[in-house]
């Protein structure tokens, strides 16, 4: 990821990793808002769900939100 200011890009690595965990590529972030938002909305679904594999994915996501 490529970061200047509040703006940033997201590597094909980066997006690659997200749709691995999430099942949505993340298409049209641009700032970190929409990162943050992206991120939450997985978050929120999977931890939801309650299985032990969605709680897993759930904390696999706040841990790439947290090393933004």
């Amino acid at each position: 990821m490529i970061r200047l200011g509040n703006r940033i890009r997201l590597h094909p690595a980066d997006s690659q990793r997200m749709y691995e965990m999430t099942g949505e590529y993340p298409v049209g972030i641009e700032s970190i808002g929409e990162l943050n938002a992206y991120l939450d909305r997985h978050i929120r679904d999977l931890g939801s769900q309650g299985t032990p594999e969605s709680k897993m994915l759930a904390l696999l996501l706040a841990g790439e939100l947290r090393e933004i």
